[in-house]
């Protein structure tokens, strides 16, 4: 147990700051300043959303979290009975960036794409929105799923795609499996941007569900 040998002002001590002698003695004490708050969730956004994001005076990093929009479903043919192409799923990413005062930018957070209508020839489906933030990501939705002929069923769109450029992802997710690493979410909700099939193969009569939006999560991290 070390000993104290200085007078010390009685009292309480918040996050203490002591010094100790070679033998184990205690010489001072006072109260010392608190620790850093840690990363703390400060903008969560489901697409179609935009704003402006500006952190905390005291924020030194952010980490973002975002998924862009996956893309519609293509048309079905109706009269042949063949199913329209499967919109292409979102991408997804993680960022980590130091910032410094004052530090404000636009943000965007992508909707889904818009189904095609059906008819004697299906309709292309249209892209899934794009997920930023100025100056710092882009995230691009997945492509629209094709509309059906009555000579053939619609191809599926293609993924969306992450940007590495200013910042570089630290991870990141760009693909169309399901349940795969392609489309491995943290943070947001794991549906995030992604374009799921009704259950119907694209070689059936059916079509698919429509894609998800894309979502936004910003931590900071406050001194």
């Amino acid at each position: 147990m070390p000993k104290i040998i200085k007078p010390v002002a009685k009292g309480d001590f918040t996050a203490a700051t002591i010094s100790v002698d070679s033998q184990g003695r205690v010489v001072t004490a006072a109260s010392g300043s608190a620790g850093s708050e840690g990363f703390q969730p400060s903008l969560v956004a489901m697409g179609p959303a935009s704003g402006t994001f500006t952190a905390d005076s005291n924020s030194n990093r952010i980490v973002i979290y975002a998924a862009s929009g996956a893309g519609g479903a293509g048309g079905n043919a109706t009269q042949a009975q063949r199913s329209g192409g499967r919109g292409g799923c979102g991408a997804f990413a993680i960022y980590s960036h130091p910032i410094s005062a004052p530090f404000s930018k636009a943000y965007a957070v992508g909707a889904q794409g818009n189904d095609g209508g059906g008819g004697t020839s299906g309709n292309p489906g249209s892209s899934g929105g794009t997920t930023s933030l100025t100056d710092v990501f882009n995230i691009n939705g997945g492509s629209q799923g094709n509309g059906a002929t009555n000579n053939s069923f619609g191809g599926s769109g293609s993924a969306g795609s992450v940007s590495n450029s200013p910042v570089s992802a630290t991870f990141s997710a760009a693909g169309n499996n399901l349940n795969t690493s392609d489309t491995a979410r943290y943070m947001v909700p794991f549906q995030s941007g992604v374009a799921r099939p009704a259950g119907n193969s694209p070689s059936s009569f059916g079509g698919y569900n429509l894609g998800m939006p894309g979502d936004l999560v910003i931590l900071e991290n406050k001194d």
